[in-house]
């Protein structure tokens, strides 16, 4: 008998995220902790409000210096945030 579930927790998990009726609420809770995680503590404690629409997420800052330096890295952001929220269909980020 060949058995052609998940062999592993982590597939399994996967398998159970694409399922989810919540799906998108995982996704953006995963990359607001990848932003958390990933940008260094000035940029986190100048982050106003973050979200995620259609494989975007959105971030607003209090700061336009700063707005305007992510902006200038902004594929080096985008790179970051999908290594650090892997699975979760990010294509793009957006500064407000």
């Amino acid at each position: 008998m060949k058995h052609t579930g998940p062999t592993t927790l982590k597939e399994a998990l996967q398998q159970m995220k694409q399922n989810s009726p919540y799906k998108h609420k995982l996704e953006e809770a995963t990359l607001v902790c990848a932003w958390k995680t990933a940008m260094p503590k000035v940029v986190s404690t100048r982050t106003e409000r973050t979200f995620y629409k259609q494989g975007k997420f959105f971030v607003q800052l209090s700061s336009a210096p700063l707005r305007q330096e992510l902006q200038l890295n902004k594929i080096k952001v985008l790179e970051l945030l999908q290594v650090h929220a892997q699975g979760c269909g990010l294509t793009d980020v957006v500064f407000l």
